[in-house]
């Protein structure tokens, strides 16, 4: 645990995502209550017009103003703000339930960085052919251009620490629905 005594710090980028942050936000604390009570959720916004900066404050997440252009940027402003041991990374549109969180959170031991994946045994991906195709081709040439080995880039979840050691890289699979919170969703340990 660190100084602050947060153990595990959650990083959700958004952008107008008012309806899907009251949601999530409630299912988050419910889950982390039972997983690490000692947590936070940090809420870096892109600008939203909504009222998604007041739902998530009034929810308890700690609402941080992205300055840095992108996902990229609003992801490395939540890991300059996090004050946890451990982060885990997800999005706010709610393609994934939360509760793969519980499963990244039970496989912090195995690795430095964890990378919840559609594509290994046990996750999938339920979106038009399409959108399926093609990110399968991006995240390999992204893959291989970064020499990873990694086969899901482009996932919005991941897991790791802030140990400043060798890193070593376990991959968990998820699945993934455009349906919100999809009964069909399935997460088990893989590697």
């Amino acid at each position: 645990m660190t100084e602050r005594g947060i153990e595990l710090s959650l990083i959700i980028p958004t952008l107008n995502e008012e309806e899907n942050i009251a949601t999530l936000l409630p299912r988050i604390h419910q889950l982390m209550s039972g997983v690490s009570p000692q947590h936070e959720i940090i809420v870096v916004d892109g600008g939203s017009k909504d009222r998604t900066r007041d739902i998530a404050r009034e929810l308890g997440g700690r609402v941080l103003v992205q300055s840095e252009p992108g996902y990229g940027g609003a992801l490395a402003e939540g890991f300059r703000a996090a004050w946890g041991r451990y982060i885990l990374t997800m999005g706010a549109d709610l393609a994934h339930d939360p509760d793969f969180g519980r499963r990244m959170w039970d496989a912090r031991g195995e690795a430095q960085i964890i990378v919840a994946s559609r594509y290994m045994d046990g996750g999938s991906m339920d979106a038009p052919w399409v959108r399926r195709v093609l990110s399968r081709v991006l995240n390999s040439v992204f893959g291989k251009g970064l020499s990873l080995p990694i086969k899901d880039l482009s996932v919005a979840s991941v897991s790791m620490t802030l140990r400043p050691s060798e890193v070593y890289i376990s991959i968990v699979p998820i699945s993934t629905s455009l349906k919100r919170f999809s009964s069909s969703a399935s997460v088990r340990d893989g590697g």
